[in-house]
């Protein structure tokens, strides 16, 4: 028998819950790689998590198409909302194929996320700080304009909808769950390794004096550029994993709001360059938002505003808390202990 909360299936939100979870686990410890260690404020991360997920959305289908040996008259981009859902009934039986739709899409949307990646860390080599985040951000919303207009890609504004690789497993909703779970456990092994790493020492030496860094030998700019390369690719995987999740690409979901100040407030809440404290964090404040939008009609009777605004206001008065009352987060920043 299944148990509800507040009239929802206990066990559907817990999946929802893990999956988003790790997701955004994913994305926040690239972004604590690139800013809590390294010092290099990515106010594009959504920039990244699009592209991934537009590459997903672009390469998926025609490619299940090819491999498939399917004739669509106008192509798949034109029909995708009526051939995705028959491929999908194809690979229920096919294993291989859905394997290699699968991860053809994920290892090329990490190496468009990588290439990007390495593309910005030229302004990142040259720009302050500050003008470096206004520069990321303005680009993170170029690339959404772009891909609203330029509908050869990924359906432009109409989106595009995606064959579902898990559809073999039986149920694609927890296999999806498993995959990015999954996805998230490796990340954090590869960046707690690298934070314990002779390389962690440097990136926190790099972050708080470039100057003295570069004067013992440390090839600063090699190390930014390899920084930005390697964060970039996990939030590009984040990005196609999530569009495998929603099985479809739609350029509006993607906003700097959820994709990158979210991605911040959960490693200012957890702890910068603290590895644990970005798990910590995104645990904590994934629970509150879903406490908020799963119990906040309930308090509609009591407050002058549509609930709905909770999700925003709430998280505002979050960060605000946070650095007023404990500016170094959750765990704070230890020294590193390398290997």
């Amino acid at each position: 028998m299944a148990i509800m909360i507040f009239g929802l299936d206990a066990g559907l939100l817990l999946v929802d819950f893990i999956t988003t979870a790790a997701l955004y686990l994913i994305i926040s410890l690239s972004l604590n790689l690139e800013y809590g260690f390294s010092g290099v404020p990515d106010f594009g991360k959504v920039l990244f998590v699009t592209a991934g997920a537009a590459i997903c959305g672009g390469v998926a289908g025609r490619l299940a198409v090819y491999l498939l040996g399917m004739t669509i008259p106008g192509g798949f981009l034109a029909n995708n909302t009526v051939v995705a859902p028959q491929i999908t009934t194809i690979l229920q039986g096919n294993i291989p194929v859905s394997l290699a739709i699968f991860f053809c899409a994920v290892i090329i949307a990490a190496v468009v996320g990588g290439a990007l990646g390495f593309v910005m860390s030229f302004p990142a080599i040259r720009l302050r700080e500050d003008y470096l985040a206004m520069l990321l951000f303005v680009l993170s919303v170029f690339v959404q304009v772009f891909l609203i207009n330029y509908s050869p890609l990924a359906g432009g504004q109409n989106g595009i909808s995606i064959p579902d690789p898990y559809a073999w497993t039986g149920n694609s909703y927890y296999a999806s769950m498993v995959v990015m779970a999954i996805t998230a456990v490796l990340a954090y092994l590869l960046i707690s390794r690298i934070s314990t790493s002779p390389t962690g020492r440097v990136l926190r030496a790099l972050r708080d004096n470039p100057v003295a860094a570069e004067a013992l030998g440390k090839d600063v700019v090699g190390i930014r550029r390899n920084v930005l390369i390697l964060a970039s690719a996990i939030a590009a995987i984040a990005g196609a994993l999530y569009s495998f999740y929603t099985l479809s690409f739609n350029p509006y979901s993607f906003n700097p709001l959820q994709w990158t100040f979210y991605p911040f407030l959960i490693i200012i809440l957890g702890g910068l360059a603290n590895i644990r404290g970005t798990l910590v964090g995104t645990i904590v404040f994934w629970v509150m938002l879903k406490a908020i939008s799963i119990g906040a009609p309930s308090f509609q009777n009591y407050i002058p505003f549509d609930t709905v605004w909770l999700n925003y206001l709430l998280p505002g008065f979050l960060i605000i808390a946070i650095i007023f009352l404990r500016p170094e987060g959750i765990l704070k920043e230890r020294p590193t202990k390398t290997v």
